[in-house]
């Protein structure tokens, strides 16, 4: 049995290696848990301990990163299946007899042998891309877990299970969430910028807005904006993306996936990137690339508020449905990043 402790050891350590020297560690959002418990509930958090202790009878205790494990199942009161994120498993044991977790609402001390089950989540193993400036996950609150960019919500806002751990559950024109324009969320200052979402939306066969810019609720200080089921001179179409990547001097630049892509009451994650090197952007539907334009190398527009699934001036245009992970980057992701996230949360 020797060898193969040494083997597995190596491939733990080696993985180790790896995601320490990832330079983007240190500013991720904490790994989050979904934790369901044996009597049925579910928490989400994210873990106050920073490493989890396990024993296995070939390897002896086993001592890992939070951010390193993919999921626990809990077979018996003393039999634990370890599943890592370099794809290791392992049948072991709980050293440690409770655990805590930070939640919405508060610490929460949980037994080990009150769980069920252990889900880790927060991006490419564990590890969110480079560039990330804004993350709005809907657990309970519209918390930006970056950078402090909180949302503002309407009282009624509602939440409900999401994608990961809860979302956004927007019910009716009443239900609004804006960001407050910020230089941080400004990306169209840089090289480039990604919005990424998971979305179920009640209906596709109106259109309705996901994300975007405005300021002043004048449609003369529109920004960039991603929405659905859009047509607008020959381009989009009921359950198309469609995006409208607005420059600082007014300018449109639209394009739009296929018709028929996006499907109601099904969480399906959709994003778009703007590279200002290439002049290229991109729109992708669950991590495939479903469109894909070069409209020049401009400045877009993003200095205003950031609204999310709502216009309220003109034609008071709302989004109805489930929205998940709200993402912003400061750079435009590459079509294997953006893979990698869906393949990570799907």
């Amino acid at each position: 049995m020797k060898p193969f402790a040494r083997c597995f050891c190596f491939v733990i350590a080696g993985y180790f290696l790896a995601a320490n020297f990832s330079p983007a560690a240190d500013t991720n959002p904490p790994p989050r848990l979904t934790v369901e418990l044996r009597d049925g509930s579910r928490v989400v958090g994210t873990s106050v301990e920073s490493n989890f202790k396990f024993h296995s009878t070939l390897l002896g205790d086993v001592d890992l990163e939070v951010k390193d494990i993919r999921s626990v199942e809990c077979i018996s009161s003393n039999s634990v299946k370890l599943s890592t994120a370099n794809g290791d498993t392992l049948m072991v044991s709980f050293v440690n007899s409770e655990f805590a977790l930070k939640t919405s609402f508060g610490k929460v001390d949980l037994q080990m042998d009150s769980v069920q089950n252990i889900s880790v989540s927060a991006g490419t193993l564990g590890v969110h891309p480079l560039g990330l400036v804004a993350l709005w996950s809907g657990e309970g609150n519209a918390k930006d877990s970056v950078n402090g960019h909180d949302a503002i919500v309407s009282s009624g806002m509602t939440y409900t299970p999401a994608k990961i751990g809860q979302g956004f559950n927007i019910v009716g024109p009443n239900d609004t969430i804006s960001v407050p324009a910020a230089a941080a969320l400004d990306v169209g200052n840089g090289q480039g910028f990604t919005l990424g979402c998971w979305m179920a939306p009640a209906s596709v066969t109106d259109q309705e807005p996901l994300i975007e810019w405005r300021g002043n609720g004048r449609s003369i200080n529109q920004g960039v904006h991603l929405w659905i089921s859009t047509y607008f001179a020959g381009v989009g179409g009921e359950g198309c993306i469609y995006a409208n990547i607005v420059d600082t001097q007014g300018g449109v630049h639209i394009f739009a996936s296929p018709a028929g892509i996006v499907h109601p009451n099904t969480l399906q994650y959709v994003s778009l990137t703007y590279d200002k090197v290439s002049g290229v952007g991109k729109i992708y539907y669950n991590g495939a690339l479903v469109a894909s334009s070069n409209l020049g190398s401009f400045t877009p527009k993003t200095d205003t508020a950031l609204l999310i699934g709502q216009r309220l001036d003109v034609g008071d245009f709302h989004y109805q449905g489930i929205m998940d992970e709200i993402s912003l980057y400061n750079r435009a992701l590459s079509d294997s990043e953006i893979q990698a996230i869906y393949t990570e949360q799907k």
